[in-house]
């Protein structure tokens, strides 16, 4: 062995569903080691056997990293995407276009998750276009950060299942052309 330490870790489950359609085990660390880890592949063991193989980026003493441990396999995820046709108000010179994206989780296993789970709308650099979360339709009122994602925390039972709604409505000028 070159080296050896010992580090507290933090697990989660986390879902970015317009990614993939998957709840993924991810751990987080800690390099206590007075020496990097260096970059290269690294063998997942859990439960006493190897589960599968991962790769890592270099990583100084004391930073903090994730490995990613696959997907869960109790879990399954549906994200559907639903656009409505453009409206145009009367005299107005813009349309408007109303999105809704639904995530449904089930649990097929006995035991309780926590997942969190992360879904993104654009963020608009320019005035003649604007994108707006409709708070009403959307699930617990969550509003995006400045870039764009909003964040869940969903407790789901053992054979259980819910649904994460997400609207927001798009404004564009007649000015405004290929979107």
């Amino acid at each position: 062995p070159l080296m050896q330490f010992t580090s507290p870790t933090t697990t989660e489950y986390v879902l970015m569903p317009e990614l993939a359609e998957a709840v993924i085990l991810k751990s987080m660390h800690v390099n206590r080691s007075p020496h990097p880890i260096l970059a290269g592949p690294v063998d997942l063991v859990r439960g006493g056997g190897f589960v599968g193989r991962t790769s890592l980026l270099y990583i100084a003493p004391g930073e903090n990293f994730a490995v990613g441990w696959g997907p869960d396999g109790a879990t399954r995820v549906r994200r559907t995407v639903t656009t409505a046709k453009e409206d145009r108000a009367m005299m107005s010179s813009w349309t408007s276009q109303v999105h809704t994206i639904t995530v449904s989780l089930s649990n097929l296993g006995p035991q309780e998750r926590t997942i969190q789970i992360t879904e993104r709308v654009a963020v608009s650099e320019i005035e003649k276009l604007q994108i707006q979360v409709d708070t009403a339709g959307t699930t617990d009122k969550v509003k995006p950060d400045s870039n764009g994602f909003l964040k869940w925390k969903v407790e789901l039972a053992g054979f259980g299942r819910k649904q994460i709604d997400l609207r927001y409505i798009v404004r564009k000028h007649n000015d405004v052309v290929g979107i």
